[in-house]
């Protein structure tokens, strides 16, 4: 993923923080990994207390 920097550059971005309680499909899409399906489950089983209720959603697991 491509972000700009302060002298309007453009920079690779190595990791991005999603808050995975609010994110948008889109925004989930753009973690490694992370598909249509995936990311639709995670969305459906917000919301997410600790680390161990993300693990439980099928196909996270040890992902993480």
């Amino acid at each position: 993923m491509k972000t700009r920097n302060e002298n309007g550059e453009l920079d690779n971005l190595s990791a991005a923080i999603v808050d995975i309680n609010h994110a948008v499909l889109e925004e989930l899409l753009t973690l490694p990994g992370i598909g249509k399906s995936l990311a639709w489950r995670i969305i459906d089983a917000r919301p997410y207390g600790a680390i161990e209720d993300l693990r439980a959603v099928k196909g996270v697991g040890g992902q993480l």
